[in-house]
């Protein structure tokens, strides 16, 4: 009986919320609007929505490969860093010009040895070129190819071992979805304003010695209308519910799509069996800034790479940015 009673009471009292899901929950919120901290329906209103979203972040993360190892050295055997850079120069450039790399040694002091985790982001491109092709035992000229290029090669999150590099991905794109859903509310509470300008401009002529025609007044009271539907909507007792129904369809707000394309050692899309040549898969993440990123984990030898870790960032990097 006892415990029958403490089953029916357990179901009217929640329990007290796991510390890492209210840390992430206040944490999204904060970002969104912090406002709805004086709610009554925070932070339970939240909870499934934060778990779907943190479950979401980590499926991703997990879609990922394992980390490349961004060596300048392997750069004429490894047919994958082949490529992604057209020389070893570019390696360099994309370590020594990494601004979230001058942060971390900033923070922590340029590594001497060991190696770094970090997540490499590049824009891929196609390109249609005139090329020579050998078709059976003739050299062929001025043959239609499509040649695949990468650049703005980036690198972020930065960090010493691999176990916190999954957490800070993992992190990073659970941020990604709260950002992308903070920009929705922006945009839809801008529509808003406009339309209260809209409105306003109207009643002050319609108080004025220049009456609104019937046209005119048709659209006040549409306007009016949209309005009172806006507020309703985007009231902040109704964001819990904009959330929820936000993360229902999160992969039409962010996802990963897996790429595998034929590319020889010329950057030509074609099979190929040269050296630096094969069948690659790439991984992109589409809806970070409205832009397709193919994304790679990559482990940086420091040994190797400690000249060109300056930590003087030019400033070019554009990826990730909030």
């Amino acid at each position: 009986m006892f415990e029958r009673i403490q089953s029916l009471l357990g179901s009217i009292v929640p329990g007290p919320l796991d510390e890492g899901l209210k840390k992430q929950i206040a944490h999204a919120i904060k970002v969104i609007d912090p406002r709805l901290l004086a709610f009554g329906n925070y932070p339970r209103g939240y909870i499934k929505s934060i778990e779907m979203a943190c479950g979401y972040a980590e499926t991703l993360t997990q879609s990922l490969p394992e980390p490349i190892n961004l060596s300048p050295g392997r750069f004429a055997s490894d047919p994958l860093l082949h490529t992604l850079f057209t020389d070893v120069g570019a390696i360099n450039t994309t370590v020594h010009e990494s601004r979230e790399l001058m942060s971390y040694c900033h923070n922590h002091g340029k590594p001497k040895e060991g190696e770094l985790f970090a997540l490499m982001g590049m824009r891929r491109h196609e390109k249609t070129v005139l090329g020579r092709e050998v078709a059976g035992d003739q050299l062929q000229s001025d043959v239609q190819q499509r040649v695949v290029y990468f650049d703005s090669h980036t690198l972020c999150l930065p960090v010493a071992t691999r176990e916190a590099f999954t957490l800070q991905v993992k992190q990073h794109l659970f941020d990604s979805l709260i950002q992308r859903f903070r920009s929705q509310m922006v945009d839809s509470l801008e529509k808003r304003k406009e339309l209260q300008t809209q409105r306003d401009i109207m009643v002050a002529r319609e108080h004025s010695h220049n009456p609104l025609n019937a046209g005119e007044e048709a659209r006040l009271d549409a306007v009016r209308r949209e309005l009172e539907q806006l507020d309703r909507e985007y009231a902040l007792t109704n964001y819990p519910s904009l959330l929820a129904n936000f993360i229902a369809e999160q992969q039409s707000h962010l996802r990963m799509e897996r790429v595998e394309i034929p590319i020889d050692m010329r950057g030509v899309v074609r099979e190929s069996h040269d050296r630096l040549g094969g069948r690659f898969t790439f991984y992109d993440l589409i809806g970070r800034d409205r832009r397709r990123w193919t994304i790679c984990p990559v482990r940086l030898p420091v040994a190797e790479l400690h000249e060109v870790m300056q930590c003087q960032g030019s400033g070019k990097e554009r990826w990730m940015e909030l």
